[in-house]
């Protein structure tokens, strides 16, 4: 799926569609994404004497929001009021063993100013505008297996519209990668997997997501964070469809000299050095490090075109083995879905649902033992970040959401109608903001034309958390892409 940010999303919903039709891969377990460069790249088998290049599609989004900020996997682009724009392109390139990908993203946002209150919001005043280098991607490929270098955006779970911890919420981050590059028989089984470095960055003069889009805390200054991810997805032999996997991330500063003193490989990869139970990971209380970590299972039923997934996570090491078995809820969120195709009447003609909840707010438990919000615990206050805007979850910082969707599929054509609730971080609260959003989105594809559009109106109880307020919000966004 090597393919610019838009035009991936588009391709990447429709080849999980047909894995459900009883078309698509069936060793695929859609828990482990990415728009690098993977196993279905289009390109032809190249040689070191004849290279293959192909120039990728020409693609430009557009957004607009009429009251607040409100995104959702839009990727680099900005969580602002008013018009924004995308433009992406580029190029592919393949060599014998090395694959390359240059897919930079060109940004800008009118930024303008909006109601903000107390506890949410913050104007500038000052548009935005960046080049990102996007989705691009140089990698080696061998014998199953693929390692290099990337800013290109991941996902990692189940999860159709959310997942926990990698969506595309965030902006590609800078980092290298050892993984495989598809599905591998391992005997017992199928195998996907990928172990991650890299590095985050914070703005310190631009609004935090996990501030609730409040300037970011300077008093922590603007810190590099290194961050070590794991995720791995097991098919076993025996029951087919099943896919059962973890996902971790720790994240520890840059420079942060008693991690430096701890060797190499637990400096660079703490996430396969550190067990997963603080006893016994020694002085990890006194580090400048955190972790998150989840557990999922997809199992797809092809012949009934349906399927169900969850993903479990907690924001914190649990003690030992009997705190994982008596503090379940602590520190811990879930995502829960199901998707079901029901053939229609005609060649190429389907129905799709979706239903998904997600549910990040703590549990009654915190009024005697705090575990914090999601994605920010110890002395990391940047919190699970790049570039202001949080990696994982697209409800934000501690939202409950309820998500459910009907898309008619036609051919190269789509037509979508959805629904959702998202409580806004509801726990320790005077005044709840709750946000009920009702839309559709369009998709058309014809000869070298891709275009996918989204108009959502969301209705704010509460905005910001104070009473009385409600606002109306209109979000609408259109994308194209061109196969030059």
């Amino acid at each position: 799926m090597a393919q610019t940010f838009d035009v991936a999303i588009m391709q990447d919903e429709q080849l999980r569609r047909e894995q459900l039709m009883g078309r698509g891969n069936a060793r695929k377990s859609f828990a482990i994404r990415s728009m690098a460069l993977q196993g279905d790249t289009v390109l032809q088998q190249g040689t070191l004497q004849k290279p293959v290049v192909r120039v990728l599609p020409l693609a430009m989004t557009t957004v607009f929001t009429s009251s607040h900020p409100f995104s959702v996997n839009d990727g680099s682009l900005i969580a602002a009021k008013g018009l924004q724009t995308r433009l992406s392109g580029g190029l592919q390139m393949k060599a014998g063993f090395l694959e390359a990908q240059l897919a930079p993203e060109l940004v800008w946002a009118a930024n303008a100013n909006y109601a903000a209150t107390s506890s949410f919001g913050y104007n500038s005043g000052k548009s935005f505008q960046r080049i990102y280098p996007g989705q691009s991607t140089l990698q080696l490929t061998a014998a199953g297996f693929r390692a290099g270098v990337s800013t290109a955006n991941q996902w990692w779970g189940p999860g159709v519209r959310n997942s926990l911890l990698m969506t595309y919420q965030a902006p590609g981050f800078a980092h290298f990668f050892v993984g495989s590059k598809r599905p591998q028989n391992i005997g017992i089984g199928h195998l996907e997997w990928q172990v991650t470095g890299g590095w985050l960055r914070t703005d310190g003069n631009r609004s935090m997501e996990n501030r609730h889009l409040k300037v970011a805390d300077l008093e922590f200054g603007e810190r590099k964070r290194f961050l070590s991810g794991l995720t791995v997805s097991y098919q076993p032999k025996w029951i087919p469809g099943l896919y059962l996997g973890l996902n971790r991330v720790i994240q520890t500063f840059a420079n942060d000299s008693a991690v430096k003193a701890q060797g190499n490989f637990e400096r660079f990869f703490p996430v396969l050095a550190l067990a997963a139970q603080k006893k016994n990971v020694a002085n990890e209380d006194l580090l400048d490090r955190d972790q998150v970590a989840s557990f999922f299972l997809r199992w797809i039923f092809p012949k009934n075109h349906f399927e169900f997934y969850l993903e479990y996570g907690y924001n914190d090491y649990k003690l030992n083995t009997r705190d994982y078995l008596l503090g379940t809820s602590h520190s811990a969120a879930h995502i829960a879905g199901v998707k079901k195709l029901i053939r229609q009447s005609g060649e190429n003609r389907w129905i799709d649902l979706n239903f998904e909840i997600t549910k990040m707010s703590q549990t009654p438990d915190y009024m005697v033992r705090n575990a914090g919000n999601w994605y920010e615990h110890g002395s990391i206050k940047e919190g699970y970040t790049h570039d202001n805007q949080i990696m994982g979850s697209i409800y934000g910082f501690g939202a409950d959401a309820v998500y459910a969707s009907m898309t008619l599929v036609r051919d190269q054509k789509r037509l979508g109608f959805f629904i959702e609730q998202i409580k806004r971080d509801p726990v320790n609260r005077t005044y709840q903001w709750t946000d009920l959003g009702i839309g559709f989105a369009p998709q058309w594809t014809k000869d070298r034309w891709l275009f996918n559009g989204k108009a959502e109106i969301i209705h704010s109880s509460g905005y910001g958390w104070e009473p009385g307020k409600n606002r109306i919000n209109v979000l609408v966004g259109v994308s194209w892409g061109y196969r030059l």
